[in-house]
């Protein structure tokens, strides 16, 4: 049960890490080739 329990923490945990990422990177990139 605790390595289930721990598995999926981790899994969310890297989810919302990769979409945190994702999410900022485009604008980031998005906001300066905008404004220059």
């Amino acid at each position: 049960g605790d390595d289930a329990i721990e598995l999926t923490a981790e899994e969310l945990n890297w989810m919302l890490d990769g979409f945190d990422l994702w999410r900022n990177k485009p604008h980031r990139v998005l906001r300066p080739r905008y404004v220059a």
